[in-house]
């Protein structure tokens, strides 16, 4: 005799199939699987709500007041830096990126002018100067 389950939904005993092949039953009654369909549902919609009012309540600060907190906690840094005469071993990361930072700022090149638009070649192309024949 085949060893009876519970309903996953309402806990209640799932009556034997008289086919024992396919899959075992998980629910007792249509009504439960549907029950519990809404249910996932809900609890899905509801982890999206959730995780919308969080993203909204994120503060997101202007690109300036974000980079004078950034150089309120590098001047920090470097206060500390001169006090010990070595950098602490909890600072290496920040000032090994402030580092990268500085080298990739000497370094920067001006962008590539903006390409041309489809107007603009025509045009140079009409041009007695910009013409390829």
């Amino acid at each position: 005799m085949e060893d009876r389950i519970s309903c996953a939904y309402c806990g209640g005993l799932i009556p034997p199939r008289p086919d024992p092949r396919g899959r075992r039953a998980k629910y007792c009654s249509n009504a439960c699987r549907a029950a519990a369909s809404r249910e996932r549902t809900s609890k899905r919609h509801a982890d999206e709500l959730e995780a919308a009012r969080s993203q909204m309540s994120l503060a997101v600060l202007p690109p300036a007041q974000m980079s004078s907190m950034i150089v309120t906690e590098l001047e920090a840094v470097e206060r500390i830096i001169r006090d010990r005469g070595e950098v602490p071993e909890a600072m290496t990361a920040i000032v090994n990126a402030a580092f990268r930072v500085a080298v990739a700022a000497q370094d920067a090149t001006p962008p590539p002018p903006p390409a041309l638009n489809r107007q603009q070649r025509r045009a140079s192309k009409k041009s007695p100067s910009g013409r390829k024949r």
